[in-house]
């Protein structure tokens, strides 16, 4: 897709109009949009939120996204009082917390990253949370076709319910938090 239609699309997205669209890319996907913040009084944020567990996956300041990883996500554009406390819109944050300190959020617009051929193994890069994509040597959470590879020495809390084609353990362990299901599509 070039980036020129998605500019118009996220155009119309972002002036507060409702756009019923979604937008396609295969990962790692890159793409830009524009916006122009009228205000000089707020500083707008732009984020990815994944619509599987309303978690926070990207943030930017600027209006591009790199290396977005396979996944369904809501683009929103986020903006704040520049005198006073910003939102938390790191990655990871669950989106319905942000909501105290924003004084804008924008109509959203659907992202669909499909997988790619760009991360031919996924594997833990260190210990924590299932939903936290700086775990993952993809940059993302784990799809319906990865087979995720958890390292020596790690320890995975899956703590939403996730997704993969299969699990090998190479000497780490997953933990399933209560409530919480991994379904194996393999």
């Amino acid at each position: 897709m070039k980036a020129g239609v998605l500019l118009m699309m996220v155009l119309g997205f972002l002036s507060g109009r409702q756009v019923v669209l979604a937008q396609n890319f295969t990962a790692p996907a890159n793409f830009s949009f524009s916006h122009t913040n009228s205000n000089p009084a707020y500083m707008t944020r732009y984020i990815l939120v994944n619509t599987q567990t309303n978690s926070i996956d990207y943030s930017s300041v600027q209006t591009s996204f790199s290396n977005v990883g396979a996944g369904s996500y809501l683009l929103y554009g986020v903006n704040y009082d520049a005198s006073g406390t910003a939102p938390v819109l790191t990655p990871g944050t669950n989106f319905s917390t942000i909501g105290s300190t924003c004084v804008g959020l924008s109509s959203s617009l659907l992202v669909r990253v499909s997988p790619g051929n760009g991360c031919p193994a996924m594997y833990t890069l260190k210990s924590g949370n299932w939903n936290d994509i700086s775990v993952w040597s993809c940059g993302r959470l784990p799809t319906a076709s990865d087979i995720v590879t958890i390292k020596p020495g790690h320890a995975i809390l899956l703590n939403v319910n996730g997704t993969a084609k299969g699990v090998v353990y190479d000497g780490g362990k997953l933990t399933l938090q209560s409530n919480t299901k991994l379904t194996i599509n393999g």
